[in-house]
């Protein structure tokens, strides 16, 4: 029984190992592939949201 349980927990680590690949890749596809009609992706309309967001309270910061 000891060499069987060892072989399935071998198997299972082999599929959660897939898993996480698949995973991954779908989360690339979908940050960083050009989305709703645009030319950017969604991780650039979040960079351009952060620059904006920036470029406004360092403005902010600058006054006395």
């Amino acid at each position: 029984m000891g060499i069987r349980q060892g072989v399935e927990m071998k198997k299972e680590a082999g599929h959660v190992a897939v898993e996480w690949v698949m995973i991954t890749f779908i989360l690339v596809i979908a940050l960083f592939a050009p989305a709703f009609g645009e030319n950017q992706s969604i991780m650039g309309l979040f960079m351009d949201s952060v620059r904006d967001f920036h470029e406004n309270s360092s403005l902010l910061y600058s006054l006395p």
